[in-house]
């Protein structure tokens, strides 16, 4: 499904891309747009036919969810109607809800699904650390997708000001936007060492 992802991003970005990244296979003609279709469909399809094959144990509602939730949260971010990647606090909404909360608490509750069953945990102790150091991780990568927002169109400026992408680079300056994130990853990485140190 991430290559899904990024396929797409790809496929809807050739315009920005010739610019800001022309050494991609589409923005440097090895593909044609319906041959980057094509991949991005095949890679969509792969991902989640896996996730929802139900001759597996691993096919878990946690899972299912994830992927769908992913997909859609993707799709609503890179596409039009919505194209929510137009619009900055949009995007970062998108970015962090997605590497955020929903792949960790839904990686987390599937692999505890695999793990107990539908069985309670044996130790509600046990169960509950591991519930604290996911909150903690689910609190680490919120911080670290908002960074990760901030920074992935740093470099992208002169395609997305030719194309008409408006994002926190062109409004407010790279440097200004390097020094935001740069502050909070320090953050992000402080709070979990002491929230970890601390349990």
């Amino acid at each position: 499904r991430a290559r899904a992802r990024d396929t797409r991003a790809q496929v809807l970005d050739i315009s920005a891309d010739k610019i800001n990244k022309p050494y991609l296979p589409l923005a440097k003609g090895e593909f044609s747009r319906e041959q980057g279709i094509a991949i991005c469909v095949a890679c969509l399809v792969v991902g989640l036919a896996l996730g929802f094959a139900p001759a597996t144990p691993l096919a878990s509602a946690p899972l299912k969810a994830t992927l769908l939730g992913s997909t859609l949260l993707g799709t609503a971010y890179s596409m039009p109607p919505l194209r929510l990647k137009r619009f900055p606090l949009l995007a970062s909404l998108c970015i962090t809800s997605v590497r955020g909360a929903l792949v960790n608490w839904g990686f987390f509750a599937h692999a505890a699904s695999v793990v107990y069953g539908l069985g309670a945990p044996s130790s509600s102790a046990a169960a509950a650390a591991a519930a604290f150091r996911c909150g903690c991780a689910t609190a680490f990568f919120l911080l670290f997708g908002v960074v990760i927002a901030l920074l992935k169109d740093i470099p992208d400026v002169a395609g997305d000001r030719a194309v008409g992408t408006a994002t926190y680079s062109l409004r407010f300056g790279r440097a200004r936007v390097f020094a935001v994130a740069t502050a909070l990853l320090q953050l992000a990485y402080a709070a979990v060492a002491l929230a970890l140190g601390a349990a």
